[in-house]
């Protein structure tokens, strides 16, 4: 893997690995809830809410005034769906 080599860059690389944790949270809650284990299948589930939630919310909203204007690049990514 190369190194990260701007704000923009760090904000994709942020974003995909937020999308990868709230699948695998998912993931893991189902599988605790297989294995009859609840309190962990909530805490997963939790989790993974989260994750989504943050995701959902810089799609409707955009970026905060804590993100920084480089952001703008994973912005337009974000509006267009695209995988990073």
């Amino acid at each position: 893997m190369s190194p990260i080599a701007s704000i923009p860059d760090l904000y994709a690389h942020a974003i995909a690995i937020e999308r990868e944790a709230a699948e695998r949270y998912a993931e893991l809650a189902e599988r605790m809830r297989d294995e009859s284990n609840e309190d962990l299948a909530a805490l997963f589930a939790g989790m993974a809410a989260v994750e989504a939630g943050h995701l959902a919310a810089l799609k409707q909203h955009g970026p905060c005034e804590i993100h920084r204007r480089s952001f703008e690049p994973v912005w337009t990514s974000l509006q267009q769906d695209l995988p990073f």
